[in-house]
């Protein structure tokens, strides 16, 4: 009996020390979740306009037979006695009057009673021991969480918005560095990829914070999409077409312009193009540019110095600035005996 003891113990620590090692060189954790016939798909949270108009949850049968969706809880909330067919999607929405209307689609719409929280949830739908579970993070306003089709089991925001009623992006979308963002799509002509961030003022007096955006390339571009972001936020540019060598002033609504200094970036719809402007600590009324914010580097002479006089430190114009893009300022600190340092910026 004593060794049948120290062999199931064994095979339970091998275990539990496998389990350990996987999930700490992998990061993941692996599922208990039943297999479920039925999965939530795409979510969309913080819709514009209302949410309890407009909010909406996706669902699709991926099984091979019927189901009756009067057999499934959503968070707990009976869903609907109607029939859904193999690989059927439908929504579940809030006021099913007031989706169909702003979105015209023709998908079948169920009501349902679930609020979905714009700062996070896991929403769980089930039938018995089946059981699917979609967790999203803090929500971007008009973007969906969508899951990718696939095994990858990977929930994005969705690079197109939403995709109602549609078959969702693939685990082989290939992924931007930025997570807080949508991953990437096919890339768009390089002529249309032109944009940059011009100006930048955090701190103006009496007044709204704001960024310009200009097009330096050789043809109008339209910004319909474009996202500018910080660390933290974003906001979804209108739909507006600005001119070659023609600037937009944007004064932007969630992205905040930090009057310590920030990191500011815009990038175009498809998110294979980006353009970004670090500033440091501004002033009141000050105002960062691509030039302004250039890195001036100083000229450094060490010489030895042989004089008696006193110590000095002295300050010159420097007539020769402007031809070589610097201040235009001499500083000299003389060490009688030892050195003298002199820095042109």
């Amino acid at each position: 009996m004593y060794q049948i003891q120290k062999v199931l113990m064994f095979i339970f620590l091998f275990v539990f020390s496998f389990w350990g090692l996987f999930t700490l060189l992998t990061g993941k954790v692996l599922s208990l979740d039943n297999a479920s016939s039925i999965i939530i798909t795409e979510v969309m949270p913080d819709p514009k306009g209302t949410d309890s108009l407009y909010e909406w949850v996706e669902i699709k049968n991926i099984s091979t037979t019927t189901l009756n969706l009067k057999e499934w809880q959503l968070n707990g909330s009976t869903l609907a006695d109607i029939q859904i067919k193999p690989k059927e999607i439908i929504i579940l929405a809030h006021d099913v009057i007031a989706l169909k209307t702003l979105l015209n689609i023709s998908n079948v719409v169920i009501k349902t009673t679930v609020n979905l929280n714009n700062a996070g949830s896991t929403l769980e739908i089930k039938r018995g021991v089946e059981s699917n579970k979609f967790t999203y993070p803090k929500a971007k306003e008009n973007i969906t969480f969508e899951l990718l089709e696939g095994n990858c089991g990977t929930i994005q925001l969705n690079p197109n918005g939403n995709s109602i009623g549609k078959v969702n992006n693939s685990c082989n979308t290939p992924a931007i560095t930025n997570p807080n963002l949508p991953n990437q799509v096919p890339s768009i002509p390089l002529e249309n990829q032109k944009m940059i961030i011009s100006k930048v003022c955090p701190f103006p007096t009496g007044g709204f914070e704001f960024l310009e955006i200009k097009n330096t390339s050789s043809k109008a571009v339209n910004i319909s999409n474009w996202l500018v972001y910080d660390s933290k936020n974003n906001d979804v540019l209108p739909s507006i077409e600005i001119q070659s060598q023609k600037s937009y002033t944007l004064y932007p609504k969630k992205v905040t312009l930090n009057n310590d200094g920030d990191k500011i970036t815009i990038t175009n719809a498809s998110k294979t193009y980006s353009n970004s402007l670090t500033y440091p600590k501004a002033k009141e009324n000050e105002c960062f540019t691509p030039d302004s914010l250039k890195t001036i580097l100083p000229n450094v002479i060490i010489k030895a110095d042989t004089s008696t006089s006193g110590p000095l430190i002295s300050i010159k114009k420097d007539t020769t600035a402007n031809t070589q893009g610097k201040i235009g300022y001499k500083i000299e600190l003389k060490i009688p005996r030892l050195f003298r340092i002199q820095f042109s910026f």
